[in-house]
């Protein structure tokens, strides 16, 4: 992922990744309402400092699948 240890990323968080849907427009107004968004699954950081600048991690799949570039990375909700 695009961000690493410079942007406080630790080895062992988990994000959720997610694909934009479909746009949703208003038939009346033509205004967008916003987007749909599919969960795919989620992946763990192994390494914050990917590339030695801190900058990038790699991550391990924890479930799902089908990533490909341009998909979301949101953090993990923590209870």
């Amino acid at each position: 992922i695009n961000s690493g240890k410079e942007n406080g990323v630790k080895v062992g968080d988990v994000f959720v990744v997610t694909r934009k849907g479909e746009e949703l427009i208003d038939p009346d107004t033509g205004e967008s309402l916003g987007a749909s968004e599919e969960t795919l699954g989620e992946i763990r950081v192994t390494d914050n400092n990917y590339g030695g600048k801190g900058k990038a991690s790699a991550c391990a799949v924890v479930s799902g699948g089908g990533y490909t570039s341009g998909d979301v990375v949101k953090e993990k909700n923590k209870k």
